[in-house]
């Protein structure tokens, strides 16, 4: 009976842990699809600029974000077509159903127009933008901008200081 019992706990136990793990697995991905989500929403956006801000602080003006994952801090990775949340635990990312730029709009030129060779690259120069949620915030810029032959809106995403 008291081997029955043994198996019986330690069989709750590792489910609990199995679960605890799932749940922050759950965490991981809805921190990386709401972030993903922000990103695609503007860039399906009718405007011709649109700026918004992830922010990892409530005093802050912009998307609030917990700046930890059950206690634990967390760090983002964003690539031109991807987002990776991840920390010790593990990582879950996102796939982008449209690429973003990783430098802030004011170093493109001042014509409007972004050619195919400036924006390879100037995206060649940042393959990804990586913080410590809570260390800075993100910021997010979505201008229409012509390519020479049509007009293509661009998300531009950059790490600014608290």
């Amino acid at each position: 009976m008291l081997i029955i019992g043994m198996i019986l706990i330690t069989s709750i136990v590792g489910l609990f842990y199995y679960r605890m793990d799932q749940i922050e697995e759950e965490e991981r991905y809805n921190r990386c699809r709401k972030i993903s989500r922000i990103i695609m929403d503007m860039h399906t956006s009718d405007v011709d600029e649109m700026r918004q801000r992830i922010t990892f602080s409530e005093d802050t003006k912009g998307i609030a974000l917990s700046p930890t994952i059950r206690d634990e801090s967390y760090s983002i990775e964003i690539w031109i077509d991807l987002v990776r949340v991840k920390n010790k635990e593990g990582s879950s990312s996102k796939r982008l159903r449209e690429n973003v730029h990783l430098w802030p709009p004011d170093e493109m030129n001042n014509t409007g127009i972004l050619k195919e060779e400036e924006r390879r690259w100037r995206d060649g120069k940042k393959p990804y933008l990586e913080l410590e949620a809570g260390s800075s915030d993100l910021e997010l810029t979505m201008l229409m901008l012509d390519n020479g032959s049509e007009r293509t809106s661009h998300v531009f995403i950059s790490e600014v200081a608290i």
